[in-house]
């Protein structure tokens, strides 16, 4: 339980996995966040990075968000800015 073991990388990482797959993007981004803060480490930047990702992902499928282009934009810009050798 993570509450318990609030340093454990791996973990949190698949917390934030699930959290993704149910499209709890935003509280998978905090949950992984809350980890980099922590114990900042490559294997949470990069899992940010790919929720930030899938953010972007979710924006483009909303087309009736407004200004959704430059929103996408900005995430895709944040993942990159967080882990720009990771080839998400």
């Amino acid at each position: 339980e993570l509450s318990k073991t609030p340093d454990n990388v791996e973990l949190r990482i698949s917390l934030g996995r699930a959290l993704l797959l149910d499209e709890n993007i935003d509280e998978a981004i905090n949950l992984l966040s809350d980890g980099q803060r922590l114990t900042p480490n490559e294997k949470l930047q990069n899992a940010i990075a790919e929720a930030l990702i899938y953010k972007g992902d979710k924006i483009a499928r909303n087309r009736q968000t407004p200004n959704s282009l430059a929103q996408r934009v900005l995430v895709v810009h944040q993942a990159l800015k967080l882990a720009p050798n990771n080839p998400l």
